[in-house]
Formats: structure tokens, C-alpha cells, sequence
């Protein structure tokens, strides 16, 4: 089974509605996912190479790019939590640099430091884009799809009608005596010349 399949398995087995039982490889995976994923809510600025030591001691098999991978999917597990319509890249790193800023707040209000404070505020405020209009999404319920007809009416396209087409287009039929014609080359077709039109 492919890792992206099996990575979609282990996360909706975290709901228990789902009742989706993982297989002993999967629920190996999904508890090592889980031990990352603690580590990093409780450090947002590990860094990778520190949460590999720690993931180490646990599992001494593991290797530098396998963590990197399981980093990666738990930034995407929490960045979908947040945000399951946004990019998920940017919605971690949005929420990366809100929740430090929160903490730098916490100290600076202990210190009374304002300058700082308000720097932070504007720093949460700008990666929230509290600064920029709201972008409401349309309620795709009431959108009546268009539903375009079929028509020979050329005023559509900004063109003026012929006038009088059905009488030119008789004059025509006349003068070039075209439905004879039709008819004598429908009757004098060969069955291997109709083999050859047809695909």
C-alpha cells in the first residue's frame, strides 16, 4: 500500500467514528507519529535534529530523513486541524509563529515591557491578516449553475440574422438542385467506399 494511503488510514483512525483497524505495522507508525506529535506541541522550536536524538532514544533503528518524514506529516496533521481549507505549508508556519509570539507576550507582559507587546500584537495581527479585509466565501448552495441552450439565433455572438435564410437556402437547393444530387450519390455508393468512411 502506498505510505500516502497509509499516512490517510492513521489519521482518520484518530477519530474514533471511523472505526478503522490498522494493521501492526500501521499502528507502529501511527504511535511513533503520535510521539512526534506530542514532542513538538511541546517544544515548537525543536529543531529537527533534536527531535531525532529524542525520537532515537525511543526507537534506535530510525533514521535522520525518517523522522524529517514524520515531522513533515505531523505539521500537516495540525496545519490541517487549523486550517483544512488553506495551504498547509503556510497555515504551520502561521501557527508556528503566532503560538512563539504568544509565549515572547507572556514574558514581555511579566517584564512590563510595551514596546515589546506591542510589537508581538502586530506581529499575531499581521500573520492573521487582521490588517486586510475579510474574504467571505459564497454559499455555493445558492449558486443556480448556468445551463446554456442550444440555439441558431446569431444576435448572440453580436452578429445581424440573414434575413430571409429560409427562402436563400431554397433558391439554393433549386439552382444547384442539391436533395438529386444527395440523392444520387447516397444510391450509387458502394458498400466498400461506405467501409472506407466509416471508422
Amino acid at each position: 500500500m502506498p505510505k500516502k494511503h497509509i499516512i490517510e488510514r492513521i489519521v482518520n483512525s484518530f477519530n474514533p467514528k471511523n472505526n478503522i483497524i490498522l494493521e501492526e505495522h500501521e499502528k507502529k507508525y501511527a504511535d511513533r507519529l503520535l510521539f512526534i506529535l506530542e514532542l513538538k506541541l511541546d517544544d515548537l522550536a525543536i529543531t529537527d535534529f533534536d527531535l531525532f536524538k529524542k525520537a532515537k532514544q525511543q526507537n534506535p533503528f530510525l533514521t535522520f530523513p525518517q523522522v524529517c518524514g514524520d515531522i513533515s506529516v505531523v505539521e500537516r496533521m495540525i496545519a490541517q486541524e487549523k486550517d483544512p481549507t488553506g495551504d498547509a505549508k503556510k497555515v504551520w508556519h502561521r501557527y508556528f509563529i503566532v503560538e512563539n509570539a504568544k509565549k515572547a507576550l507572556k514574558v514581555a507582559q511579566d517584564k512590563g515591557d510595551a514596546y515589546t507587546i506591542g510589537y508581538l500584537l502586530n506581529i499575531i495581527g499581521k500573520h492573521n491578516l487582521t490588517d486586510k479585509e475579510d474574504i467571505s466565501k459564497p454559499n455555493y448552495e445558492d449558486i443556480i449553475p448556468f445551463m446554456p441552450e442550444i440555439t441558431s439565433d446569431v444576435s448572440i455572438l453580436g452578429k445581424k440574422p440573414i434575413p430571409n435564410l429560409e427562402q436563400l437556402k431554397e433558391k439554393l437547393r433549386q439552382k444547384y438542385n442539391l436533395e438529386s444530387k444527395y440523392v444520387e450519390v447516397v444510391n450509387n455508393i458502394t458498400e466498400n467506399e461506405i467501409a472506407e468512411i466509416l471508422p
